[in-house]
């Protein structure tokens, strides 16, 4: 069997490390660009003929003569180099396609527009507490096709799915899906908001009235095959000790929990309230970081735009202080921060790097503002106070004035934050 993989992020490199380790299939790799240009060369080069290796512009007859592409979730079907395989009728997979054809491990799903990894984290956590091997991956950022060459048997793969990568799966059959909510987004790639929400339905079409659907109230539900249920706040349990902000994740917490009941999970109810009040949030994602002296602090370093800061904000209690830290590269010489924070309960702002003087100039009409050349001098300021309340790392801006990444700055908040405890 000929495949082509057409992309080589972290999916197609893991399907083709299946495919090279453990089949007899001919394996051609495409990307954008000469393969000696490929970010991922060094690492490939010794496992594949240069012959086997495709600049995309060049890879319109490759793809016609194969018998099989694995289109990376990147890039759309429609994309004009794979038309004569289209008409010619070539399989079009994705990695999750491929992975789930390649795996007995029985699937949970997950998709939704927001909290996807919050909710796919939840449900592989409060697995693993009870016992079960938990393979998690896919849109999380860890490739499915990697549960293709581990060492272990797991118990159940979690995964979490992107419309990308709905949009070209045909066999893939979760025992549990799960659509949690659906807004306007990615309309760069679909022609409208429904045909996004149709690649999200997609998630379903496999199931059977043996599997169960668990679905946001506001979406259509009729034309399932599994057992429907409608997520709602799951309010049986105490949440006066989790570490997690927002009522939001009350319905988080059902999917969870629904999860667990459907997969017959023993003591469910003492083993659940153990993991709630134990569970600290997603890496960067309103995680809860530590207390220190009475101020709760939280990492949301991944939102480095307006509306993913207002929301983290909108997330806490209105009784209590909240200092918000904001900060990193300006996009440009304006910012629309003073619109977004409008009349948000907020007790002071920790301005700090390059932007520290545009969020000063936006918001100082409004909140009390301080200024920091960088996240360490907040952390100095702070061990000279007495602050008590909730303190919100949720930058609002890129990172690449001082960090290569937000991942590397929101790794950073936290280690700066552990030392107070030290």
């Amino acid at each position: 069997m000929k495949i082509a993989i057409f992309g080589l992020a972290r999916s197609g490199l893991a399907a083709f490390n299946f495919i090279q380790q453990k089949t007899q299939h001919e394996v051609f790799l495409v990307n954008l660009g000469s393969p000696e240009s490929w970010s991922c060369w060094d690492d490939i080069k010794d496992n594949i003929p240069l012959d086997h290796c495709y600049d995309q512009e060049k890879a319109s007859d490759l793809f016609a003569n194969v018998d099989q592409i694995i289109l990376s979730p990147g890039i759309p079907r429609n994309h004009s180099v794979l038309k004569a395989a289209l008409d010619k009728g070539v399989e079009l997979i994705s990695e999750i396609e491929f992975a789930y054809r390649n795996s007995d491990i029985p699937v949970v799903g997950i998709t939704g527009t927001n909290g996807k990894t919050t909710t796919t984290t939840m449900v592989g956590e409060v697995l693993k507490k009870a016992g079960k091997e938990i393979f998690i991956g896919g849109n999380i950022g860890i490739p499915y096709s990697d549960i293709l060459l581990a060492d272990k048997k797991y118990d159940y793969a979690i995964i979490e799915l992107s419309s990308f990568q709905l949009e070209s799966i045909q066999s893939f059959h979760p025992k549990v899906a799960i659509f949690l909510n659906a807004t306007e987004n990615h309309m760069e790639r679909y022609d409208s908001f429904a045909d996004y929400v149709a690649a999200k339905y997609e998630i379903f079409k496999n199931q059977t009235s043996d599997d169960i659907a668990l679905i946001h109230p506001e979406l259509e539900a009729t034309n399932l095959k599994a057992k429907v249920e409608k997520i709602h706040s799951l309010d049986k349990f105490d949440y006066t000790q989790s570490k997690l902000v927002g009522e939001h994740n009350k319905m988080n917490f059902y999917c969870a929990y629904k999860v667990c009941e459907f997969l017959g999970i023993d003591n469910l109810d003492i083993l659940f309230q153990k993991f709630i009040n134990e569970f600290t949030g997603v890496a960067l994602r309103l995680q809860y970081i530590t207390t220190y002296n009475g101020l709760h602090i939280y990492n949301d370093g991944k939102s480095t735009n307006d509306a993913a800061t207002v929301a983290a904000i909108n997330s806490f209690s209105k009784e209590e202080n909240l200092y918000l830290a904001l900060g990193g590269q300006p996009r440009s010489q304006k910012t629309s921060l003073g619109e977004s924070l409008k009349g948000l309960k907020i007790t002071k702002v920790f301005a700090f790097g390059d932007a520290k003087d545009l969020v000063e100039s936006a918001l100082s009409n409004e909140y009390e503002i301080i200024k920091f050349a960088n996240i360490s001098e907040i952390f100095e300021y702070i061990k000279t106070q007495k602050l008590t309340g909730n303190f919100l790392f949720s930058p609002a801006f890129p990172s690449f004035d001082q960090y290569k990444n937000y991942e590397i700055r929101g790794e950073h908040f936290t280690n700066l934050t552990l030392e107070l405890i030290k």
